[in-house]
């Protein structure tokens, strides 16, 4: 094979590697919309779980408010003494 052998191989392989980068660019530039998309669905979950952590700490807040104080549940247990106490008169 004499130079201009070599040359038009040359020349095609080069052909060839262009075309393969072309290809590679595409499928990278494709790759990086799949990772992009993929990141905002991953972001979704995050953003659920931060509501969900907000709601829970409202609830307890609120069933904080709800359970009774130790007095509460001092006048509550005299209140039962009590009426239990004027059952038993009545009979």
């Amino acid at each position: 094979m004499g130079q201009e052998g070599i040359l038009a191989k040359l020349e095609e392989i080069l052909a060839e590697s262009e075309e393969i980068l072309a290809e590679s660019e595409e499928i990278l530039a494709e790759s990086e919309e799949i990772l992009a998309e993929s990141e905002e669905i991953l972001a979704e979950p995050e953003e659920i779980l931060t509501k969900a952590g907000k709601i829970l700490a409202e609830q307890r807040k609120i069933l904080s408010k709800q359970q009774p104080t130790p007095m509460r549940k001092v006048k509550y247990s005299l209140f039962i003494n009590l009426k239990g106490n004027l059952v038993c008169l009545k009979k």
